[in-house]
C-alpha cells in the first residue's frame, strides 16, 4: 500500500517552498519558485507544483508544469531551469523511493498527461548521494532518454579528484599572470551592459541565440544579486571575455556562459577569468565548479571537452528520465 500522498502546492498552506529547497539534499536554485518567476506570464497557466507527504509530514517537493505539445499534455520538471525532479531532505531508501514514484505515476496519470519528463540534478549537487531513486525510476517504467556530460571541477583539496585540478593550477596561474602583464584586468561582479557586448560577439559567431534574453538576465541579477552575477575581463577598457555565474546551491557554482571575443582569444582572458573564479569559489567554500555541458543530445563537442578538461574538469552524467502513459 502506497503511504505517500501528493498534493498540488498551495501557497496559502503552511509549506515554505523555498526554505525547504534551501535545507534539502540536492535542492537547487532551479527548484526555487522565486527563481522560476523570471518566466513571468509564460508558464503561469501551466504551473502545477507538487508536495509529497508521508504520515502528514512534508517529504519532498517538485516544481512542474503541464505543457501542451502537439495535442498531448506533457508534465515537465524542469520547465524553465537546468534541473528539476523531486527533492527530499535526505536520500530515500528503496521502499520510500518506490512509494514516491508509484504515487507520482498515479498522480500524473489522473492529470491525463501523455508523458512525465524529469531532468535530475547532477550528483555534485547532493550532500548525500544515492542512485537508488534512479534505479527505481527505471524499475517502474521510466526510460533514461538523455545522458549528457556536465564538466565539473573538484574544489576540495582533500578529495582524490582534486588532483585533476591541482596538477593544472600552476599552469593556469602562469597563463593568468601573462594575461595580466599584457593588460588584461578582471572585474568581479561587473555590469550586464558589458557582458551583453561580449555575448553578442560570441553568439553572432556561432549563429545562435543565448538561452536568456537580456531582459531576463537583468531580472535575475536584480532578484538574486548574491546568486547570479558576471565577471568580465577588460583590455584597455574594452570588455573582451565574460563568464556568467549561477550559485546552484551551497555545494556547487555553475558558469552558465563562457564568452570570449574571438578577436582577442590569444590574450588568454577567458583562462584568466576562470582561474580567478576557481580560487574564489574555493575560498567561498564551494565543493564544485560546473563549467556546463560538453555534449548536446548525447553528442560530444570535442573542442568543448578539450577546453574544459584543460582546467581539470571531469565528466558527470546529467540525466533525463521519461515515463510514457499508454
Amino acid at each position: 500500500m502506497v503511504e505517500v500522498d501528493i498534493e498540488r502546492y498551495d501557497p496559502n498552506k503552511e509549506v515554505d517552498w523555498d526554505l525547504f529547497v534551501e535545507s534539502s539534499n540536492g535542492g537547487t536554485l532551479f527548484h526555487r519558485l522565486d527563481f522560476l518567476a523570471y518566466h513571468g506570464e509564460r508558464f503561469k497557466d501551466s504551473e502545477h507544483h507538487l508536495v509529497f507527504y508521508k504520515k502528514e509530514k512534508v517529504l519532498g517537493l517538485m516544481p512542474m508544469a503541464i505543457i501542451s505539445d502537439t495535442g498531448s499534455k506533457i508534465c515537465k520538471s524542469p520547465y524553465g531551469g537546468s534541473y528539476g525532479g523531486p527533492i527530499f531532505r535526505r536520500p530515500l531508501n528503496y521502499a520510500d523511493s518506490r512509494e514516491v514514484i508509484e504515487a507520482l505515476i498515479g498522480y500524473v496519470s489522473k492529470l491525463g498527461a501523455g508523458a512525465l519528463v524529469m531532468t535530475l540534478p547532477i550528483w555534485p549537487c547532493y550532500v548525500h548521494y544515492s542512485d537508488t531513486f534512479q534505479f527505481v525510476l527505471m524499475e517502474t517504467g521510466f526510460k533514461c532518454v538523455n545522458r549528457d556530460i556536465s564538466s565539473v571541477i573538484c574544489l576540495e583539496p582533500d578529495a582524490a579528484l582534486y588532483k585533476q585540478l591541482g596538477s593544472r593550477l600552476s599552469n593556469l596561474a602562469r597563463k593568468s599572470r601573462r594575461a595580466e602583464k599584457e593588460g588584461v584586468k578582471v572585474v568581479h561582479r561587473a555590469g550586464l551592459n558589458d557582458l551583453w557586448k561580449v555575448m553578442e560577439v560570441t553568439y553572432s559567431k556561432h549563429g545562435v541565440r543565448p538561452t536568456h534574453s537580456r531582459k531576463e538576465l537583468e531580472w535575475l541579477m536584480e532578484k538574486f544579486p548574491d546568486n547570479i552575477y558576471c565577471d568580465i575581463a577588460y583590455l584597455e577598457g574594452l570588455p573582451i571575455a565574460a563568464v556568467m555565474f549561477f550559485v546552484v546551491n551551497g555545494r556547487l557554482i555553475c558558469s552558465f556562459y563562457l564568452l570570449q571575443d574571438p578577436y582577442f582569444r590569444k590574450t588568454q582572458a577567458l583562462t584568466c577569468l576562470l582561474y580567478s573564479a576557481i580560487l574564489r569559489a574555493q575560498n567561498d567554500g564551494f565543493k564544485w565548479l560546473d563549467l556546463g555541458t560538453s555534449s548536446v543530445g548525447m553528442k560530444a563537442r570535442p573542442n568543448v571537452f578539450r577546453f574544459k578538461e584543460g582546467f581539470g574538469a571531469i565528466g558527470v552524467f546529467r540525466e533525463t528520465y521519461e515515463y510514457t502513459f499508454a
